[in-house]
């Protein structure tokens, strides 16, 4: 009878829980603490390395061009919104990491980001708005290796769908972002 019971909490605990071990979670921390560290120096080149290479080429695919073009014109952009966008503070809950397992048995985490900008209307201007987001990242594999995907709008969630029709039915949480007293 006891071995019912206990056999019968073992089905009760989410199955996502196995999936994470001690190396899948050293491999995340260590991407957060590096997507924490790209991301408050503006560094685009940097945080493009950290996104899966299936995302990277079907965006590039969706929009006709290569992946080094791509990538080219997002750092180009990066470079222009550095002007106008501040980052003050990025946050990587990996405490509160949530683990989660999509349809086909493939595990991915998502982790509370919490990040604080400046925002001016044009570069050199002396007003700033500071907002406050709290979002998630999306911490999956590819290729063999944990990447890291800031879900930050609805386009960048269906990017990610897109590339991975394996998350295609998952509900991410979108943003919240509230304006700060400077």
């Amino acid at each position: 009878m006891r071995y019912r019971h206990a056999l019968f909490a073992l089905l009760l605990l989410p199955a996502a829980a196995f999936a994470q071990s001690d190396a899948d979670r050293a491999a995340i921390a260590e991407l957060a603490g590096r997507f924490e560290t790209v991301t408050r120096n503006a560094d685009m080149a940097g945080s493009l390395q950290m996104l899966p290479p299936t995302l990277i080429d079907s965006i590039a695919a969706q929009l006709n061009i290569t992946r080094e073009e791509y990538l080219g014109h997002m750092i180009q952009a990066a470079e222009q919104t550095a002007a106008l966008i501040q980052v003050r503070e990025v946050e990587i809950d990996m405490e509160a990491m949530d683990w989660h397992e999509a349809p086909d048995g493939t595990p991915y985490a998502l982790i509370p980001t919490r990040s604080v900008v400046e925002v001016r209307e044009a570069p050199g201007a002396a007003d700033v708005t500071v907002l406050e987001e709290d979002s998630r990242t999306l911490a999956l594999k590819d290729g063999g290796e944990w990447h890291l995907v800031r879900l930050g709008s609805d386009k960048q969630q269906d990017s990610v769908r897109m590339a991975f029709p394996n998350l295609h039915a998952e509900d991410f949480p979108l943003p919240q972002m509230k304006e700060l007293a400077q």
